[in-house]
């Protein structure tokens, strides 16, 4: 990734040489004094973190290998990206998968999300990863639905987590538990869900992650955590 000096020429590179998508939030994206001092990142999903992190160079922001908080230098700036990655259960695997399968590219020249997938991806984002959905995120939801079909269902704020659990449940897609422990999940609202969501073994599931996590544990300490909840998940 030599002579990349702008974000634009950062995308154009990703574009030849990665399967990715931005999540959101794309229509500033090369406004590059937005990402002074860290204050902005870049939300996307790719294919393997592998792959991106060696062709990017990209650095951890944490010392723990399960958050997914990078940093990429591109010309004089540090760019933070929040790296999402198939199998990673900010979505559902399947889901991901389908978003990238199924991603275009847009004016600018980046890819992103099909429309059907980017309003229900940011109505998940809204209603299972947030405390609450917020009036900001319930505008821009309602904005995006404008773009699909008509649905059966009124939309409206109210309706939003019945729409996003109807297209769950057709397509089939699981609310699984991330491996970052960064990511919030709202578990008030994931009862909604009954039994299409993946959240068998909730709390033995979430204390593993988070020692998984403590990547600064000592070695003896976070072998015997993780035998000790490993027991739980069989």
């Amino acid at each position: 990734m030599n002579e990349i000096a702008t974000i634009r020429q950062f995308f154009d590179f990703l574009n030849k040489n990665c399967d990715y998508l931005v999540l959101r939030n794309w229509d500033d994206i090369f406004d590059e004094g937005i990402y002074g001092n860290g204050h902005e990142d870049i939300d996307i999903l790719c294919r393997d973190l592998d792959s991106f992190v060696h062709l990017t160079k990209a650095k951890r922001v944490h010392r723990s290998n399960y958050r997914d908080n990078f940093i990429v230098n591109i010309g004089n700036m540090n760019v933070r990206f929040d790296v999402r990655h198939v199998g990673d259960g900010y979505y559902s695997a399947k889901w991901e998968k389908s978003m990238l399968d199924n991603r275009v590219l847009n004016e600018q020249n980046i890819y992103i999300m099909n429309a059907e997938d980017y309003v229900y991806s940011l109505s998940y984002h809204a209603v299972i990863q947030k405390p609450k959905l917020s009036k900001e995120y319930a505008t821009k939801i309602i904005n995006a639905f404008s773009f699909l079909p008509k649905c059966e269902i009124d939309v409206c704020e109210a309706n939003i987590p019945k729409l996003l659990l109807e297209f769950c449940k057709r397509k089939e897609y699981l609310v699984e538990i991330p491996s970052d422990p960064g990511v919030y999940l709202n578990e008030s609202n994931l009862s909604g869900f009954g039994r299409s969501v993946n959240i068998i073994r909730w709390g033995r599931r979430l204390n593993l992650r988070v020692v998984q996590s403590i990547s600064y544990c000592g070695s003896v300490m976070k072998r015997k955590l993780l035998s000790f909840f490993s027991h739980f998940e069989k």
